[in-house]
């Protein structure tokens, strides 16, 4: 099986986030871990895919979109 990593930070801007969500979602999310430090996605991985999936389909609760107000 061919594997394709992704660093925290490169999962982070292709999903449009910040890497300290990725980091904070890290439980939810699909992983491997290369030592105690080092965590990468697998972007050809069927979970990984799926997670993504449910990602664009199901908005995080958690963490609904910000608006900003002009006072």
């Amino acid at each position: 099986m061919e594997h394709e990593y992704l660093t925290v930070g490169q999962l982070a801007h292709m999903m449009g986030v910040k890497p300290r969500w990725v980091y904070g979602h890290i439980a939810n999310i699909p992983h491997v871990r290369f030592g105690p430090k080092t965590i990468r996605f697998d972007l050809k991985s069927r979970q990984l895919q799926e997670w993504l999936a449910s990602c664009e389909n199901e908005p995080d609760a958690q963490h609904p979109p910000q608006t900003l107000s002009i006072a």
